[in-house]
């Protein structure tokens, strides 16, 4: 902690935390009164009732520095916990090799603790799958079908069907379009987030589009094929310009994310035991994890720099992990026993309007009532 001089007062700076995504590191600022400061420092040995009137003056308005910063930091700590506690992690189990085991959907803590089994029924093979935050909806496609449920599971509903071969999805919630890629049908598809208006971007031939992410910054697609010249390819939203971004070092890729921000897609590649990042125009190829086993779609944690993915052999069946997104490890294994995971995604809620309306009247009330003791 070390004092910043500014004029009579000196103004004192103490982190709380080291920070970390949901949880920022807390910079408290209280102001504590610096009599080095004064014209008549050291204090003269007058004395009076002007001279203590000053002081307790002087000591009144640091107490009021520290009471309210430190006021600010528990309303910001409180919010803060709240949002990483409740962080999840969601992915998919097709059990397509495991004899009479069902499929499911999964969800747990970022730590890989408290995995709950959301959806148990009504599943055919679920592969990749997407979450809107902003409705508390998660998309996944389910063989021949794009399906939506409720976060706890409720509600499920076949948004478009007869898509044989849906693999891939992505959520562009701002525009409320649904993107997915069909293997077996080798499109590109878009429809409305309620399944209306569904529609083809782009006929790819034979090249077996897997995995898929989105850019809605400069509203581009990125893609993987798994057939034809395995690559990651790119194209406009309204399915124009398509190109090959990255042509080399690929075989067989079942997911990838997109870090635009850092101008980074992260990708796998299953045939090789791999995950690799690019720049998000091809360049600068870079292996960031090597000797997994069949790793497969891939999620980011960009504030954290983790990124979370599962693979489809690891250990009993199927796993899920993580790792610093620099390819600097170590690996993490979150859970094992996984049914042949397929699709990862993750979810950080946004809070509810009762939170922030009580945030909110608790930091006007503290600006109000200390301001009238100023």
């Amino acid at each position: 902690m070390e004092p910043t001089p500014r004029g009579r007062e000196a103004v004192r700076r103490a982190t709380i935390g080291t920070g970390s995504r949901y949880f920022p590191a807390l910079r408290m600022y209280f102001a504590a009164y610096d009599r080095s400061s004064r014209p008549d420092y050291p204090p003269q040995t007058e004395s009076g009732p002007r001279n203590l009137k000053t002081r307790r003056a002087n000591e009144a308005k640091t107490r009021f520095y520290q009471i309210r910063a430190i006021t600010y930091c528990v309303v910001t700590l409180l919010f803060s916990q709240s949002v990483v506690f409740s962080a999840q992690i969601y992915w998919t189990e097709t059990a397509e090799r495991i004899g009479g085991t069902q499929a499911v959907i999964r969800r747990s803590n970022l730590d890989g603790s408290n995995v709950t089994d959301v959806v148990t029924t009504g599943l055919d093979s679920p592969r990749q799958i997407a979450i809107d935050s902003s409705t508390g909806m998660m998309y996944w496609a389910d063989s021949d079908t794009i399906r939506r449920a409720n976060l706890d599971g409720s509600g499920i509903v076949d948004l478009i069907a007869g898509e044989d071969g849906a693999y891939g999805i992505a959520l562009d919630v701002q525009s409320g379009k649904i993107y997915w890629t069909n293997f077996e049908g080798n499109e590109i598809r878009r429809a409305d987030l309620d399944g209306n208006n569904s529609e083809t971007l782009l006929d790819t031939g034979s090249m077996g589009p897997t995995g898929i992410a989105l850019d809605t910054v400069n509203r581009e697609i990125y893609f993987t094929s798994n057939t034809n010249n395995f690559a990651v390819r790119r194209l406009d939203f309204d399915g124009l310009n398509p190109v090959e971004v990255v042509t080399t070092q690929i075989r067989g890729s079942g997911g990838i994310a997109l870090d635009v921000s850092d101008s980074k897609m992260y990708y796998t590649s299953y045939n090789e035991d791999i995950s690799r990042r690019a720049d998000l125009d091809g360049a600068n190829v870079e292996d960031l994890y090597t000797g997994l086993v069949s790793p497969m779609d891939v999620a980011l944690d960009i504030p954290a720099g983790m990124m979370y993915w599962v693979d489809f052999d690891a250990g009993n069946n199927g796993a899920v992990l993580r790792a610093p997104m620099d390819g600097n490890g170590p690996t993490e294994l979150l859970f094992e026993g996984a049914n042949n995971p397929l699709g990862i995604t993750i979810h950080v809620p946004e809070p509810s309007t009762a939170t922030m309306l009580a945030i909110g009247v608790a930091l006007v009330f503290t600006r109000a009532f200390f301001a009238r003791r100023m």
